[in-house]
């Protein structure tokens, strides 16, 4: 866990997950294994996220938010209380998608 990290009563963090600086976890929160959230992303009460999952750089899920296995959020992508993303769901800005489209057909 990077500096200023922190993780509420009753989180836990599987082997091999990381947490960027600043990042934060509410109480009861948990991270399967492989998971990691990028700097100064934050979760709510009751979040989990599932193995391999992953969020940008200051990302932020909602009290109660659940993201499924291999799941994904780009960079400053926020998901509000209670929502959730399927196994293998990713959400990326458009144009980080563009940008991908754009260096494949290059």
């Amino acid at each position: 866990m990077g500096k200023g990290s922190s993780m509420g009563k009753g989180s836990s963090m599987g082997k091999g997950s990381s947490m960027g600086k600043g990042s934060s976890m509410g109480k009861g929160f948990g991270m399967g294994k492989g998971s990691s959230m990028g700097k100064g992303s934050s979760m709510g009460k009751g979040s989990s996220m599932g193995k391999g999952s992953s969020m940008g750089k200051g990302s932020s899920m909602g009290k109660g938010s659940s993201m499924g296995k291999g799941s994904s959020m780009g960079k400053g992508f926020s998901m509000g209380k209670g929502s959730s993303m399927g196994k293998g769901f990713s959400e990326v800005p458009l144009y980080e998608v563009a940008r991908k489209t754009i260096m494949v057909v290059a």
